[in-house]
């Protein structure tokens, strides 16, 4: 079995986040975005790949009955 990777996601408002980083257990890293003067500047190839990752592990998980239609807001570190 392979551990799930951890992926970071950024709160855009709303109901809409999109994932910045992902490392996997293999210790891959990939940042796809930076916060710079509080404007997020996006790798686009980069975030356009994690983003397809991100959907099809999604599916993935949900397809394993995992509950959909929540999200778990982390408190400040």
């Amino acid at each position: 079995m392979v551990p799930d990777p951890d992926v970071e996601f950024v709160d855009l408002g709303g109901p809409d986040y999109m994932p910045v980083a992902i490392q996997h257990s293999t210790g891959h890293y990939m940042r796809v975005a930076e916060r710079v003067d509080g404007t997020w500047k996006f790798n686009l190839k980069q975030a356009s790949d994690l983003l397809s990752f991100i959907q099809s592990w999604s599916a993935n998980l949900l397809d394993q009955g995992f509950v959909s239609g929540r999200v778990v807001r982390a408190g400040p570190a």
